[in-house]
């Protein structure tokens, strides 16, 4: 699972250990603090950040293929 976000708090990597998501995209160009970095290290989550708007990042992602996977049970 893959979360795409603008938010770089440590919530956003809170929210991804609980619903076990691999990799977190910051949109907007965002960088997250080295506190991030490190507390994503621990929790095994890869950290990607890209320029683009939310909307043309999932638009990339589902042009490329890679669907919604539905509701997170």
């Amino acid at each position: 699972t893959l979360l795409l976000t603008g938010l770089t708090n440590h919530h956003v990597i809170r929210t991804a250990e609980l619903l076990d998501v691999s990799a977190i995209v910051f949109v907007r160009g965002k960088c997250p603090a080295p506190d991030i970095i490190e507390m994503s290290r621990n929790h095994s989550i890869v950290l990607m950040s890209t320029a683009d708007s939310m909307f043309t990042a999932c638009g990339k992602l589902y042009q490329a293929g890679l669907s919604g996977g539905g509701e997170i049970q």
